[in-house]
This record gives structure tokens, sequence and C-alpha cells, in this order.
């Protein structure tokens, strides 16, 4: 369900040279293996498969311009979207479930339709293109996260059960 295959039919897609991608962790070993044969083709893309520690994901986040989910199907909320969000980066995702609301409604990167590799594409190619997109995005990233520390979140729930305990 990450979308994987079709992300890596988008990257073949995508016509630009200089466009880098960068896979990291773990998975299943089927796609551990499709990324693994696409980056021995593909020198645009780097395969750091197993274990990412904490601070090796921190440098790849920090490196990062952009975050691609691709998901072909959703039922919760992602780890990763909220790592991006932690460090301001765009996302571009597909609109299945939470995740593509998320995206679009907070303002926070692109959406395509899951299961389409030519959408993806073009997509990845406009964002690479588009600083001052991804600068307006990461700045709403930023006010998210102002609004949703840790405090600000606990005294929303504190509030909520306070109102409920009183009726």
């Amino acid at each position: 369900n990450k979308g994987i295959p079709i992300l890596l039919d988008a990257i073949s897609q995508v016509k630009e040279p200089d466009i880098r991608f960068r896979f990291a962790g773990r998975g299943p070993d089927d796609l551990e293996a499709l990324v693994s044969s696409a980056a021995e083709k593909d020198s645009r893309i780097v395969a750091e498969l197993g274990f990412v520690t904490e601070e090796r994901k921190a440098e790849l986040m920090r490196g990062a311009w952009s975050i691609v989910l691709p998901y072909t199907g959703f039922d919760a909320q992602s780890g990763v979207l909220q790592d991006a969000y932690a460090y301001g980066i765009p996302v571009v995702s597909t609109t299945v479930g939470a995740l593509g609301a998320a995206v679009a409604d907070e303002a926070t990167g692109w959406t395509v339709e899951p299961g389409d590799p030519e959408a993806l594409a073009q997509c990845i190619t406009r964002v690479a293109s588009a600083s001052e997109d991804r600068t307006v995005a990461a700045n709403q990233i930023h006010a998210i996260a102002e609004q949703r520390t840790p405090q600000r979140i606990a005294a929303q729930l504190r509030d909520q059960y306070s109102l409920i305990t009183r009726r």
C-alpha cells in the first residue's frame, strides 16, 4: 500500500537529471529488492535499506526538499508525514485517506491521485522547480507545528474533558 512500484515508475518518467531520490528504511524483502534493483539502474536513486538511526533520519530530513508518499491505500495516519512536518518538509502525496486530506487541507504540499505514475512524475518535476511554493508550504508546516505543540494539545484535551465531565 506504500506505492513503491508506482513511485519507481514515476521516477523513470522524470527526465530532469539533477533530481535525486533517496529511499531509506526497512520494508518487505520484495520491495527492498525492487528498490535496490532500481538504484543499480538509475544513478539518481540512492537506497539506504535497513535500520535508520534517529541521527541519520535527521540528516536525511535536513537534506530533503520534499517527501513523497505515493500510498495506494491508507487507513490511518503516516509517521513519515509527521516526520516531514516535524522537519518542515513539504509533501507530495496521493489523495488516499486522511493522508491526502491532511496535505491538501493544510496546504503543506501537493497531491495526486493514487496509482498514476505519470501524474506523480509531473508533480515531482513541478515541485522540484518551485522553490517559492516549497517555501510557502514549509512555512505552513511551521505554523501548524506551533499550533500543535504538546502543551497546546494537552490544554485542548483538558478543556474538552472538563466540558464533558461537567455535563
